[in-house]
């Protein structure tokens, strides 16, 4: 019999010796890396019988072939091939991966689905007839379909996490969109040592303990988007942050 356990389920399930736990069956831990991820998508094409994905190709094609074939969906790069914008596989990748390097499969369901109505629904501003020639979802599509899967991540959480419920109903309304800025004091937004834990292991804040600025939590655009958190100038620095969970591939 094998049994598959959720994360969150799990802690609260084995209250001492959790670690231990999780140690034992670490070898059987069931994630999501950047090939997987690619080959995910690559899947969804294929059932959605577009850019000529083949169900039967994917075991065989090398990871190099699967980003090749996925730049008809959604182009090289965030603007022109030539251009200095991010590869698009790598910074949807880094998008939906939180800061403890998890990425969850309804994500990437929900991001293309969102990608493909922004795409259908704003044709228009978007500039699909510009992008089209190239591939199907156009980079502002590809871009905007962030904020609402960001929404759904943080409905999904507060129902998983009750400290997590509170806190977004309770704590954050008393701070306008206006004031969440990254990066912040965890104080600043009623973040106390155990909320910090709790956060930490959803992957929903980072703690720059190289910087001895209060202002050193960061946060990843998967739940930031969603919590109407602004990071002007704070990218870069989150990328550095995640580079350090996930590696360097993922500019």
């Amino acid at each position: 019999m094998i049994i598959f356990l959720r994360r969150d389920f799990l802690r609260y399930t084995i209250t001492q010796n959790l670690k231990q736990f999780e140690n034992l069956y670490r070898s059987y831990d069931l994630s999501w890396v950047q090939d997987s991820f690619l080959r995910l998508v690559f899947w969804i094409c294929s059932q959605a019988k577009v850019i000529g994905a083949e169900k039967v190709s994917i075991d065989s094609l090398s990871k190099e072939n699967i980003i090749d074939s996925l730049e008809k969906l959604w182009g090289k790069r965030l603007g022109s091939d030539k251009s200095k914008e991010a590869h698009t596989a790598s910074w949807v990748f880094a998008a939906l991966t939180d800061f403890n390097g998890r990425l969850q499969a309804r994500d990437i369901v929900r991001f293309l689905y969102h990608a493909a109505k922004i795409t259908v629904d704003r044709t228009k501003e978007i500039q699909f007839e510009r992008w089209s020639t190239s591939r199907l979802l156009p980079p502002q599509a590809i871009r905007r379909a962030l904020k609402p899967c960001s929404e759904n991540k943080v409905e999904e959480a507060k129902e998983e996490y009750p400290i997590f419920k509170t806190w977004v109903e309770e704590t954050l309304p008393k701070h306008p969109p206006a004031e969440r800025q990254i990066p912040f004091a965890g104080e600043e937004f009623g973040i106390d040592l155990p909320l910090a834990r709790t956060l930490e292991e959803m992957g929903v804040i980072y703690e720059d303990k190289e910087q001895e600025d209060a202002e050193r939590f960061y946060m990843p655009e998967i739940f930031r988007e969603g919590l109407s958190f602004s990071g002007t100038g704070a990218r870069p620095r989150v990328l550095a942050l995640k580079r350090k969970v996930l590696g360097r591939g993922i500019v």
